[in-house]
């Protein structure tokens, strides 16, 4: 995301050329919308769909995804300009703070140095820009990376099943030729689970973000970034994240605090995916990519073919 700016001469005031909301992910996504006619002749529209004996149809359409930072700037009287940015997380994330180019700019701020660690859900002020000559003009980019990298992740700690009721099989576990090759799901595991069975908190934390949209699934690149999920923060800043879910089966909602063992919402098999499964992997910030990292279940280390027993 790219910010221009420019001095006005005559004032000494910073204009703004072009703002733009910070928005991550920039795509769109579809969501069914259902119809249906009560028995007072009354349409409802809705995105739940309705326990109802009246006819119902749905139809699909495209919504964008939420606002992960977003952009504020305030003129001040001295001429300079403060910059502001939002945390829709619910959990610390990292800006990366970048200047292409900048030609009689001085900088005050936590992010004056490229970097700043913005608290969960909450607006900081991250720089002031005042010109210090008649050519004052810079261009700015920004990058925001869920997690504190100064976070130390105990990858001693032993998590439970991330479903309830019986055992099923580790069908792709860590270096995975399949999907797990990359470094945020190289420690990853894929849990054959059958769609609608509950998907549970491994470990008690606070939910930081949920994607509950998508409905279908496919092994195309688009498919990538589609899948439902629900991540959590633990204490020690590791994040894990149960993806695939049904689609608007869950349960919980940003910012809330949920115990060990909490249902989350149900298996499905949405986004990148050849079928029913759960993909569960423990993340961390580290120098501003998500990154996996290793931990053990309480069946013991996660191995191909391993089976586990749900809480």
């Amino acid at each position: 995301m790219v910010i221009r700016y420019r001095l006005d001469r005559q004032n000494l005031q910073m204009r703004l050329l072009l703002i733009l909301l910070l928005c991550l992910p920039m795509a769109s996504n579809a969501k069914k919308i259902y119809q249906y006619v009560d028995e007072d002749g009354i349409t409802h529209f809705t995105d739940v769909a309705p326990d109802t004996e009246q006819t119902v149809s749905s139809r699909t359409v495209r919504v964008d995804n939420p606002k992960m930072i977003t952009l504020r700037t305030a003129d001040l009287a001295d001429g300079s300009r403060d910059v502001f940015v939002f945390n829709h997380w619910w959990g610390p994330a990292e800006l990366k703070v970048r200047f292409p180019q900048r030609t009689d700019i001085q900088l005050d701020g936590p992010a004056q140095r490229g970097q700043a660690v913005l608290p969960a859900y909450l607006e900081t002020r991250i720089l002031n820009i005042s010109a210090t000559g008649p050519r004052a003009a810079f261009e700015m980019s920004m990058s925001a990376t869920p997690g504190d990298p100064d976070a130390v992740v105990d990858e001693e700690f032993v998590y439970a099943a991330p479903f309830a009721g019986n055992r099923f099989v580790i069908t792709q576990a860590f270096n995975g030729e399949f999907t797990h090759a990359g470094r945020q799901n190289r420690y990853a595991i894929d849990i054959a689970l059958p769609e609608g069975t509950p998907v549970v908190a491994a470990r008690a934390g606070v939910v930081m973000s949920v994607e509950d949209d998508y409905f279908n699934e496919g092994t195309r690149p688009e498919y990538a970034a589609r899948a439902n999920n629900v991540r959590v923060i633990h204490g020690d800043g590791g994040m894990a994240v149960y993806a695939h879910l049904l689609s608007e089966s869950v349960v919980v909602r940003p910012g809330q605090r949920v115990r060990l063992g909490q249902k989350l919402g149900l298996s499905g098999n949405t986004g990148f995916s050849s079928g029913p499964h759960l993909h569960f992997v423990v993340q961390r910030n580290q120098g501003g990519e998500l990154t996996s990292v290793p931990f053990t279940l309480a069946d013991g280390f996660p191995q191909l073919g391993q089976l586990i027993w749900g809480q």
